[in-house]
């Protein structure tokens, strides 16, 4: 009897622990994510596709009483696939190599009655992120095309909102060559 009294304090307890219920679909974050990938997709100006290599759910915060925020962390990493081919990233290989594109991304997602209403994405080479950035606007990486491999003073004319300072370990003479490379007009 004091063994069954006591387990129903404790499960009493911790039902009542203070962490936040929510009451939304497993699957949303899925779509969530779904949507995030194909918006770096169809931002992207590179031409392979990207697809996700790893990803889980930052936070979820209640809005309303149907309204719900998901930010989702995830990386990508360019694929096999072309844009062209308009084939799903998921069901692509992933490139292997040295000057394989990998970025990581976080999207903030807003959902209202289960449907997707607002998706803002950002994304770094380096992993860290823009918190000062509004949900409004959207920030993404405009990755170099395969011609473009340059050294850091190349990629901040390519992409001045997105590289960070990081420095690409090249040598010398490589990054010779990539100055002449890229030293044409940019559009």
């Amino acid at each position: 009897m004091k063994t069954l009294f006591i387990f129903a304090l404790v499960m009493s307890v911790w039902s009542c622990s203070g962490l936040p219920v929510y009451d939304y679909e497993p699957s949303i974050t899925e779509e969530a994510l779904r949507a995030s990938i194909g918006r770096v997709n169809s931002r992207s100006q590179w031409p392979a596709l990207f697809g996700i290599v790893r990803s889980y759910v930052r936070g979820v915060d209640l809005l309303d009483n149907n309204d719900y925020s998901i930010v989702l962390d995830f990386i990508v990493r360019e694929t096999t696939c072309t844009k062209d081919s308009e084939k799903d990233p998921s069901l692509c290989d992933f490139r292997v190599g040295r000057y394989v594109q990998t970025a990581f991304c976080r999207s903030t997602v807003r959902v209202s009655e289960e449907q997707i209403q607002n998706l803002a994405v950002y994304c770094s080479q380096d992993g860290s992120s823009s918190e000062s950035s509004s949900s409004e606007e959207m920030m993404f990486m405009e990755m170099m095309a395969p011609n473009r491999r340059g050294d850091r003073r190349n990629e901040a004319q390519l992409a001045p909102e997105a590289f960070s300072a990081g420095r690409r370990r090249q040598s010398y003479k490589a990054q010779r060559q990539s100055s002449k490379a890229n030293s044409y007009a940019l559009e």
